[in-house]
């Protein structure tokens, strides 16, 4: 792979003489096929700022749709007003057909957000509207683009995100089950400490309370159960499992399963030595051999929700769960019924399905710590291939 760079200064200054200081917009027309290829990396800065005070010192970080984060330290740039500058790596030469990215890749299309000191930060887009969305267009590489960030407030984020790091997930399904049991206390402090809900974000489903219905509302907006009243929220980063690591989850057979024409499977929990509180789960299927009759959560207690939905011949299920006092080992956490579709042999049943973890979270609500020892499994039950990663 040949990549030409470039310092962050001298592109800095580039810009800067050349006059290519870039809106957020980007061109309909692309590139000749023949064209030379730009440098391979988008440039971004601006002034970062802090209840409108610019920044004399501190951390500006993108973090990138799969998880990783680039930091740059702010700082004065000299001869500007800007204090702040960092390039990201495009992967203009890999495959676009790949179905799985590292952690590190970027490529058109991609949503970044930025965080300053480690809280989100908003900037105005071409229409004079506070987004803190950027997303890659198609000609980004080599473009610079100048982005005055400021620090988040309250009013900036969405209903339901009470842990204020600008999704709205299980993650926050979950501070508010442990907070409607009275395991956690809640609070008005923002942005909230970890782990403790922020209050006045917490009333989902607008009855004055902060309970387990504003939690399991959160679990079918973000599983697109239809006829659900949500407003729209950005999905967070999809967490790449670390090569080796042990599942999760596992899928098995049901022991009763279903008539002969049909074949029930379930998502089961594995035995993990650290907690996991809550997880948003993604199971992929050919709709041209399979379709699913029904998906069924576990019944819902006071401890635990869950909310499973299987959109009509979409290929996906999308299952969200969350349990206050963690999820035990060997825990079903669903049960899906499998119809098979112009005589397709559910004998092949087992290496149709692909169930990955887009998020999973510890008990306090951080990104889930994955355990290195390996899972314990049950004998004499039949097991289904497990697939857990990011797409």
């Amino acid at each position: 792979m040949f990549k030409q760079r470039y310092s962050i200064k001298s592109l800095l200054l580039m810009g800067i003489i050349l006059g290519q200081l870039l809106t957020v917009s980007a061109a309909a027309t692309p590139p000749p096929p023949n064209a030379p290829l730009p440098v391979p990396d988008v440039l971004f800065y601006g002034t970062a700022t802090s209840n409108g005070q610019i920044l004399q010192s501190g951390t500006v970080e993108v973090v990138l749709p799969r998880g990783k984060r680039i930091t740059s330290e702010i700082a004065p740039i000299p001869g500007t007003n800007y204090n702040y500058a960092f390039s990201v790596p495009l992967r203009i030469f890999d495959n676009p057909n790949t179905a799985t990215w590292p952690p590190d890749a970027v490529v058109a299309g991609d949503i970044l957000r930025f965080t300053l000191d480690g809280r989100n930060a908003f900037y105005k887009d071409a229409q004079n509207m506070d987004v803190q969305n950027f997303t890659i267009p198609w000609n980004a590489m080599g473009a610079t683009y100048i982005l005055n960030l400021r620090i988040a407030n309250p009013d900036d984020y969405m209903m339901g995100d009470v842990n204020a790091n600008g999704y709205r997930d299980v993650a926050d399904a979950l501070l508010i089950m442990r907070y409607s049991v009275g395991f956690i206390a809640g609070t008005e402090e923002f942005p909230p400490p970890q782990g403790k809900p922020y209050l006045p974000l917490c009333d989902v489903v607008r009855d004055g309370v902060c309970n387990a219905a504003d939690a399991e509302r959160i679990l079918q907006c973000e599983a697109g159960v239809p006829g659900i009243p949500c407003l729209p929220a950005d999905m967070p980063p999809i967490i790449t499992q670390p090569p080796g690591a042990p599942s999760l989850f596992r899928l098995q057979v049901a022991p009763t399963s279903g008539t002969a024409f049909t074949r029930t499977v379930q998502v089961v929990a594995n035995d993990l030595q650290s907690s996991l509180g809550a997880a948003s789960l993604k199971l992929l299927y050919d709709p041209a051999h399979l379709t699913v009759d029904s998906c069924a959560a576990a019944p819902a207690t006071e401890m635990s929700r869950g909310v499973c939905f299987a959109a009509p011949n979409a290929g996906d299920v999308h299952l969200n769960y969350v349990a206050v006092n963690g999820i035990p080992p060997d825990t079903v956490l669903a049960e899906l019924i499998f119809a098979p579709v112009g005589g397709y042999d559910l004998g092949q049943l087992a290496n149709a399905l692909d169930l990955r973890v887009n998020n999973a979270f510890g008990l306090n609500g951080a990104a889930f710590i994955w355990p290195e020892a390996p899972p314990r499994y049950l004998d004499n039950v039949l097991f289904l291939p497990l697939v857990t990663r990011g797409q």
